[in-house]
């Protein structure tokens, strides 16, 4: 089976296929659930539930309405120990539903580390910078995306992680197409006569995807599925300047860190893939200045 980190040769094989993470392409198989679960997203589901603060991150749709009503529901009765989906159906009285959740917090030490090394071993291949990586989470059998196809504002690319068990599928236009089919640049909430100008791509369980934002894209989830988003933001000089502080620090604390080991290898699992990254990225002197 997969191991439970994902294997770097895989990592390095997806930023060939996507042209270091720029072009759109789906590699197959990369992660198990050994790497990412249903239970993991159920822990993050309760952390959510767990701040009244947090309830603008959920969303919930039935078809393409919005239903702030069942987003409280939801909110206040998490899934325990059910499945998603059937947590979900008991939810939304058996119809075809939608669960989005808008930068949760990642609370779950487990899942954080592992997310971390595979991050590292983005930013690494890549050999470039990005800023922010801001999850989300999608969650349900809704059919087309409820926000339609759509262009995104950010500035970046999205890596989706596909649970499963159901088969997505994203459909992608450039611009000049999208305009050409739709009159405009606006979302499009009925994109059926329009997939014949998309590129298609199909995302099994333990697929990986990278999305480019450039463009519109609309996704396809006829099945029940579960989605990790992480949309990697381009960086700014702040965040550049950021992340040279953040890189400089995780190497200070380093030879204290392998002093640790024996007494706390969770910290030092998390830190070690980020320190080693730092030293590569001190060994090659100013490459950082000319990353863009």
């Amino acid at each position: 089976g997969t191991a439970p980190m994902i294997d770097p040769e895989r990592i390095r094989e997806l930023a060939a296929l996507s042209d270091s993470f720029r072009k759109a392409c789906v590699l197959k198989g990369a992660f198990s659930d050994q790497f990412l679960s249903a239970g993991d997203i159920t822990k993050i589901f309760r952390a959510v539930s767990a701040d009244e603060g947090r309830l603008s991150c959920l969303r919930a749709y039935t078809e393409t309405a919005q239903r702030p009503d069942l987003q409280q529901k939801l909110f206040r009765e998490p899934p325990e120990t059910e499945d998603l989906e059937t947590w979900g159906r008991s939810r939304f009285g058996g119809a075809r539903f939608g669960i989005v959740l808008d930068r949760p917090p990642l609370e779950n030490d487990a899942f954080e580390a592992r997310l971390s090394e595979v991050l590292t071993g983005i930013y690494d291949t890549a050999g470039n910078v990005f800023g922010a990586a801001e999850p989300h989470i999608f969650i349900g059998d809704y059919g087309y995306s409820p926000f339609g196809a759509h262009h995104d504002q950010e500035v970046g690319r999205i890596l989706h992680f596909h649970l499963g068990p159901g088969v997505k599928q994203m459909y992608i236009w450039d611009e000049e197409d999208y305009v050409a089919a739709t009159g405009g640049t606006m979302a499009c909430f009925d994109p059926g006569p329009i997939l014949d100008r998309a590129t298609r791509y199909d995302i099994g369980p333990g697929d990986i995807m990278v999305l480019p934002t450039e463009g519109f894209h609309v996704g396809h989830t006829p099945d029940f599925s579960i989605g990790f988003a992480l949309c990697l933001m381009d960086a700014d000089d702040g965040d550049t300047l950021r992340r040279a502080a953040d890189q400089a620090l995780a190497h200070a604390l380093l030879a204290h860190l392998e002093l640790q080991r024996r007494h706390d290898a969770h910290q030092v699992r998390v830190a070690r893939p980020l320190a080693d990254a730092v030293r590569r990225a001190l060994d090659e002197g100013s490459a950082a200045s000319h990353c863009s």
